[in-house]
């Protein structure tokens, strides 16, 4: 897996609404799948392995640039936790960027997102 960005950390924050953007390149007609995973950083040097895994999200860019604005269930162990929401903008054409915005049903301290490839 390839991590392609990562947003800033929220603290102590339900309904998180990340502002970080991540720009992907898109390619129509090729398929280039996501993850978006969320995690629950408690320690503040922001490191991964540390946390607690709280959930993802799998899609393909396409599907994100087609709907322009996306949500899906966070899914952890096959039960759903709140929902993820992506929002699309044209950045220049080819490129796509996406802006994630998550929100959860737990209680969490520190949020951050990670979307790698698949």
């Amino acid at each position: 897996n390839n991590e392609l960005g990562r947003t800033e950390c929220i603290a102590d924050e339900l309904n998180p609404k990340f502002k970080e953007k991540i720009s992907l390149e898109y390619f129509p007609n090729e398929d280039q799948a996501l993850i978006f995973k969320v995690w629950d950083i408690d320690d503040w040097n922001n490191d991964i392995n540390k946390a607690d895994f709280l959930g993802e999200m799998k899609c393909t860019l396409e599907e994100l640039v087609e709907a322009g604005s996306y949500s899906k269930p966070l899914r952890y162990q096959g039960d759903d936790y709140g929902k993820i929401y992506v929002k699309v903008e044209d950045v220049k054409a080819p490129h796509k960027s996406a802006s994630k915005k998550s929100k959860k049903e737990k209680s969490t301290d520190c949020d951050s997102a990670l979307i790698p490839l698949l």
